[in-house]
């Protein structure tokens, strides 16, 4: 037959449609959708039962992609599964239920166990949880009604392994966001967490015992702490899991009290901690506490920039505490708790705008080994009334309420490179302050500081 002759173009045309057909077949043989599945996506009655069909049927064909069409799908808890990920599609959300009774688990999505498992796309999961408080009285009409609040996370992820969650956006969550327990190699990009920023207990991203975890490029606007590391310990006889290897870089939060923190839940190390080229808008930016026994050793802050968030916009009970954007402390939760310890701890590359101070505090007779700040400009913008300030919070010492911009007590090194400090200008009987104090320091390394 002649490559010219009609006949043969409609052959070849047929034959490349059958591949096409073929490669399509091929390429949908691992997209489950949920309405195929019974979900009906409209927001009235619960998907529920339809989007686990979809999960457990890519599991049980060996994984897949599990697709969730434009539309709102009204859901309780549900539970991922190995080698299976989740798609939200540009206009899809997926809305918690509000109704206690649909809940088995504590959590929106559980991923427990996994391998290779994921949750991605451009659409909106939406915790409604605006719904447990109202508007007045912020964490405390929680506090008073815990049994409103049908699950404590929306997104858990434990003992699992090479999870990536990417693209998505998460509203409105009535306790912990998303939440990673004892889970290595993750990937948590593009994420955005928008909650409201007048209600505690909401964090943006808890880390908890966790070893390689790489957060990048996320947006996140909560009332509690925005990226919390921690290894806490449920029960006495439960393994101690430790956080190592975790980089956070490129993100943007909006949040109170701490942006960017590890502990206080401090059972378990942090080793090989980097958080790198962030804004924070918050009330107090950076924070290492150690209560509970741990060590934390080679942490780096570098490239950070640090403004104040409104008060408005501040969880009420907060709003009246002292501010510091840099908050190094450690401690001991109970006299029976075991000491920690923390040493080489860097900040570099910072530009601070606060009302706050800088504090790193130790311990008498066990002081915080090492400490650096490099290249940091330090712009307070008020000055805080200290002296209604209480001397202590959750354990603090009285050096919580010194008139110095940056405080230094029972330090065993503290070097500072490069750092710069601006008052504010033009006010009228300024309160006395001091730009550096140190208690039971027993080295000072300092090197072009100007105030």
């Amino acid at each position: 037959m002649s490559p010219r002759t009609p006949l043969y173009r409609l052959a070849l045309a047929a034959a490349l449609g059958l591949i096409a057909c073929g490669l399509a077949t091929i390429a949908a043989a691992g997209t489950f959708d949920v309405r195929m599945h019974g979900a009906m996506g409209r927001g009235e009655t619960l998907d529920t039962a339809a989007i686990q069909r979809a999960i457990d049927a890519a599991h049980a064909a060996g994984g897949g992609t599990v697709v969730f069409r434009p539309g709102t799908y009204l859901t309780a808890d549900f539970a991922l599964r190995s080698r299976v990920t989740i798609h939200l599609e540009a206009g899809a959300i997926l809305r918690a239920s509000t109704r206690v009774a649909d809940y088995g688990r504590k959590s929106l999505i559980l991923a427990d166990g996994l391998e290779y498992a994921g949750i991605e796309g451009r659409g909106i999961i939406d915790g409604q949880g605006d719904t447990y408080h109202d508007g007045s009285t912020g964490s405390e009409e929680w506090r008073a009604r815990p049994e409103i609040v049908p699950f404590g996370r929306m997104i858990l992820i434990q003992e699992s392994s090479n999870i990536r969650i990417e693209g998505i956006t998460i509203l409105r969550s009535p306790h912990w966001t998303l939440h990673l327990k004892h889970s290595r190699n993750v990937s948590i990009r593009g994420v955005t967490i928008r909650n409201n920023t007048r209600v505690a207990f909401n964090d943006g991203i808890d880390i908890d015992g966790c070893q390689s975890v790489r957060i990048s490029d996320c947006h996140i606007e909560t009332g509690d702490d925005g990226i919390v590391l921690k290894t806490k310990r449920d029960r006495p006889d439960s393994p101690i899991r430790h956080c190592e290897d975790i980089v956070v870089t490129g993100c943007v939060l909006r949040c109170s009290p701490a942006a960017l923190k590890l502990g206080t839940e401090s059972h378990g190390d942090f080793r090989n901690i980097l958080f790198s080229d962030c804004a924070l808008e918050t009330r107090n930016g950076l924070t290492i506490v150690v209560r509970d026994g741990g060590t934390v050793e080679n942490v780096r802050f570098n490239n950070i920039v640090i403004r104040p968030i409104p008060a408005d916009d501040v969880v009420p009970k907060w709003r009246s505490d002292v501010r510091l954007p840099i908050k190094i402390l450690l401690e001991k939760r109970t006299a029976s708790s075991r000491l920690g310890r923390i040493r080489d701890v860097s900040f570099s590359n910072l530009s601070i705008q606060s009302p706050g101070r800088v504090l790193v505090e130790g311990l008498p007779g066990h002081p915080i080994d090492f400490v650096r700040f490099s290249d940091v400009l330090l712009r307070v913008t008020d000055y805080e009334n200290l002296r209604d300030a209480p001397k202590k919070y959750n354990g603090v010492s009285k050096y919580r309420s010194t008139p110095a911009a940056m405080i230094f007590a029972h330090v065993k090194t503290a070097e500072l490179n490069d750092v710069r400090l601006f008052w504010p200008e033009n006010r009228p009987n300024p309160p006395d302050r001091d730009a550096l104090f140190t208690d039971h320091v027993a080295t000072l390394d300092l090197s072009n500081v100007r105030a």
